[in-house]
């Protein structure tokens, strides 16, 4: 189906995308009698996934179904993140040329991306004169008596997106070449990155090497010394400190012809035990022939005149980059011979883009979202999604909370859309929920799809449904930079505390969906059968004693039992208490199965975890491959881990013990509680007591009880942030455990 100027205006001053089909006047006949002004006509977006110059023609866009036949193209403006950006279009070829129509197309820059989540930007289209901002237009002639330059400085990056390391420093790449690690030896090898740069010109060249250090150690100067190698030669060396990014930069580094290698190694400092760092990218400034291959050079040139040579096709243009954002286009241009495109650059060095019609990149196009009203409905339970969990199973959730809260369902794509310039981020979400937060009464927030930090897809396939916020939580000499805390969403005063209850419903498909809520209709039926008498409702299983570290889990264990109301912690058998201390290894192992299977309305672990485990014993308390053979289907647990990763929800895989614990069937659990992060084992203990205080008392959600025990942690040790921000709900936060 096409889309016309008709299906692109609103029938009112709101909505993004009506229907029809109409030509240029009635457009305009169209506006005046909505009220519309042109500064609300988007039309359609274009969504550039690599930076430079963008040209896309008017039987492109019709081809994708936007015809925007005899409009006057003069009219057409361009916005990204709100702000305008510059256009250059062209007519139609026959005809009138101040419409669009066959022939015309449309020109614009697209800056590069710095996002954790995508690699696009999306430039609106919009039928707006007020908004329009245009191409600069300068002439230049070239003079046949002047010397021409043929080569031009290329900025080529070799960026090592290979390893995701929950280390790394950058908010927006965490992603490396591979951690280089070792200690006391001189030039342990680390990283090679073999290396080609195209059309050289010249013996050397410039080098940036950017480095993450990993670890943090409490010694007096510097962590980190690094040695730089090209093809053999030392070209640099450089030491820094800390979890961050250094960059050593090389002016002059010798390159051959063809192949080169680089090459990192670790050099050893006297007063540091180890070193451990990741090489994340090499960018190098070079001097380039200025002949193309595929009708497109980019790059700095700072002669008065240029040639580039090996264009196929007539209608080459060149492009000056502005320091602030504009874009002049050079006129005066000359066709030296052939595939030969002469330019004067008037004296002015800087950026410069030359395009044969191939040459240019080319954006997809994205039809925007039909607005939704999410601004003004009351939600004091909000459910967020993916439209591939909009169905029946999610109707249930609704369903079953309709007679507390009022609820809202919201698509995610609506949230990128107004709050987010349609594409994903983290931030729109925060926006949008500290929005509803303050402005529809929002208590809850159900985020439902499971998250997935390859959102690039770089070493995975793993869909990213609702992403989540990264922040940053200490672990003495590993601080790790990138926990996911959806916790953080919460957080809607900014104080560094939630103040709304968040939970995620991590699911991938609408049958685990589908798990998950009629497991939440179970255990709150049997919730209700269980009171008064709550004997046998609590499982609790402890990891054996850490000596090495002064730690006792049995103490933990006594401490979150007296934490919780008597008629709850005073009647937990001993076939409830899994401890290998007393029960040993392979007793307790066969405690926590048996006790899952008998359908405990909690179970809590204490003790040292993975992604995968529990416990440090042998064998260990229960591991994620266990779960699936678990017979509690009917009975499902609520699940309380105290102790590292082990609701890390963000592996592409999805294979951590809560994800198997919450959507691997209907067995297992309801929902489940944990740390995201390293955490320490004292932080675990506070909240857990807190915790234990709340999410027992009659008619408190597991939402407000895990809010009000971590503001209670956050009065009394606001550095805890390992377990503030990087302890999540993996489930609904609406769940009551003891219903009035």
């Amino acid at each position: 189906m096409k889309h016309s100027i008709m299906n692109m205006l609103s029938k009112s001053a709101h909505a993004l995308l009506p229907a029809g089909l109409i030509k240029a006047s009635l457009l305009l006949a169209l506006l005046a009698y909505s009220g519309t002004s042109y500064a609300q006509t988007a039309l359609v977006n274009l969504v550039a996934s690599e930076p430079g110059m963008h040209r896309i023609t008017y039987q492109e866009l019709a081809d994708q179904g936007v015809d925007l036949a005899n409009v006057l193209h003069r009219r057409l403006s361009l916005k990204h993140a709100g702000q305008a950006v510059p256009i250059y279009t062209k007519g139609q070829t026959n005809g009138r040329r101040k419409y669009f129509g066959p022939g015309g197309y449309i020109e614009f820059y697209a800056e590069p991306v710095d996002s954790l989540y995508t690699d696009s930007r999306a430039y609106t289209l919009h039928y707006d004169r007020a908004s329009r901002v245009n191409f600069a237009t300068q002439k230049n002639r070239y003079s046949n008596n002047q010397a021409a330059a043929t080569e031009y400085q290329q900025t080529k990056v070799y960026d090592g997106n290979v390893y995701y390391d929950f280390l790394s420093p950058s908010k927006t790449d965490p992603w490396h070449y591979g951690q280089v690690f070792g200690g006391g030896v001189d030039d342990v090898p680390g990283t090679e990155v073999n290396f080609e740069l195209d059309g050289l010109s010249g013996a050397s060249t410039e080098l940036d090497v950017e480095v993450y250090g990993i670890v943090d150690l409490p010694v007096a100067g510097n962590d980190h010394h690094f040695v730089a190698k090209v093809n053999d030669v030392e070209v640099g060396d450089q030491q820094f400190d800390g979890n961050v990014a250094s960059t050593l930069s090389i002016n002059s580094v010798p390159v051959a012809a063809g192949s080169n290698k680089f090459q990192i190694f670790i050099r050893s400092i006297a007063t540091t035990p180890f070193d451990a760092f990741g090489l994340n990218k090499l960018t190098f400034r070079y001097m380039r022939s200025s002949h193309t291959s595929d009708d497109y050079v980019e790059g700095y040139f700072d002669s008065n005149q240029a040639n580039v040579s090996g264009l196929t096709n007539n209608g080459a243009f060149v492009y000056r980059l502005e320091p602030g954002g504009g874009i002049t286009r050079i006129t005066g241009t000359k066709k030296v011979a052939a595939d030969t495109l002469g330019f004067n650059t008037a004296g002015v060095a800087g950026n410069y883009v030359v395009a044969a019609p191939d040459g240019y990149k080319s954006p997809a196009v994205a039809m925007l979202p039909n607005e939704v009203d999410i601004t003004s409905v009351e939600a004091e339970y909000l459910i967020i999604t993916h439209d591939s969990f909009i169905g029946s199973d999610l109707t249930d959730l609704v369903n079953l909370r309709n007679g507390d809260y009022s609820v809202n369902v919201v698509d995610v794509a609506q949230i990128y859309a107004q709050f987010g310039n349609y594409l994903p981020s983290a931030e729109s979400i925060r926006d949008y929920i500290r929005f509803a937060a303050n402005n529809l009464g929002t208590r809850f927030v159900v985020l439902v799809g499971s998250d997935s930090y390859d959102y690039k897809n770089y070493a995975s396939a793993a869909i990213s449904f609702i992403p989540t916020r990264y922040e940053v939580t200490p672990g003495d000499e590993l601080i790790v930079q990138q926990t996911p805390s959806d916790a953080s969403y919460g957080d809607t005063d900014l104080d560094g505390v939630q103040d709304v209850h968040v939970g995620r419903i991590s699911v991938r498909t609408p049958t685990e969906l589908g798990y998950v809520v009629e497991k939440i209709r179970d255990f709150e039926a049997r919730a209700a059968a269980a009171r008064p008498n709550n004997a046998g409702e609590v499982l609790i299983a402890a990891d054996e004693a850490d000596n090495g570290n002064n730690i006792t889990f049995i103490d933990d264990v006594a401490a979150l039992i007296n934490a919780m109301p008597d008629d709850w912690g005073d009647v937990i058998p001993d076939a409830y208490k899994a401890l290998p201390d007393f029960d040993g290894g392979p007793a307790a192992h066969d405690k926590v199965i048996d006790g899952i299977n008998s359908g405990p309305l909690v179970t809590a672990y204490i003790g040292h975890s993975s992604q995968q485990q529990w416990s440090r014993t042998t064998p260990p308390l229960f591991v994620a491959s266990e779960i699936a053979s678990l017979t509690n289907i009917d009975r499902p647990t609520l699940v309380t881990q105290w102790g590292c990763w082990n609701t890390y929800f963000v592996d592409p895989a999805g294979n951590s013990m809560a994800d198997q614990f919450l959507s691997g069937g209907l067995q297992g659990a309801v929902t489940v509680l944990g740390a995201s992060s390293l955490t320490t084992s004292e932080g675990e203990r506070l909240l857990g007591i807190e915790l234990s205080k709340r999410m027992f008392n009659p008619g408190m959600t597991i939402g407000e009880a895990v809010t009000q025990a971590k503001q209670a942690l956050a009065a009394t040790n606001p550095e805890a942030t390992d377990i503030i921000l990087g302890w999540q709900i993996l489930g609904d936060p609406a769940l009551v455990i003891n219903p009035e």
